[in-house]
């Protein structure tokens, strides 16, 4: 019983984190601004769309609306990196960047403005726990400036 419990603290070190949840980063999208906001794109850097469907991703979000969870995972090696560009009415645009660090090291969850035209956002976050079996989270709230 012993070795088995050695073997479970084992577990993430040497990389089989791919089952527990805080490998995942669940990411939403509120509209807070007077227009309807559009993706009109995404840049990975690390990490993967879970189930690598476009489907999933937060393409249309009507004024008041937040957007279904999206799960980003992580990738072998690699945490979460993902940035995302929104147009909300007319050439108004802002990139925002969601990332976390990898589940067996440490699955803290950061945000990010890269750029913005006429658009401003706030996030709230929220670190995975291997131990505590929880994804990171990361809610963007967009606005008009």
């Amino acid at each position: 019983m012993k070795n088995f419990f050695w073997a479970l603290c084992l577990l993430p070190a040497l990389g089989f984190a791919s089952e527990f949840p805080c490998v995942h980063l669940k990411l939403k999208v509120k509209n807070q601004t007077q227009s309807v906001c559009h993706l009109i794109g995404i840049k990975a850097d690390a990490g993967q769309v879970v189930g690598a469907n476009i489907n999933y991703l937060p393409i249309l979000i009507p004024v008041g609306q937040i957007s279904d969870s999206v799960a980003l995972s992580e990738n072998g090696s690699e945490g979460v990196d993902f940035s995302f560009t929104f147009e909300c009415g007319e050439n108004k645009t802002i990139t925002i960047n969601a990332k976390k660090g990898l589940c067996r090291r440490n699955a803290i969850v950061e945000g990010a403005i890269y750029a913005t035209n006429g658009l401003n956002a706030t996030f709230e976050e929220s670190n995975g726990l291997y131990w505590g079996n929880q994804p990171g989270n990361i809610v963007w709230t967009l606005t008009d400036m």
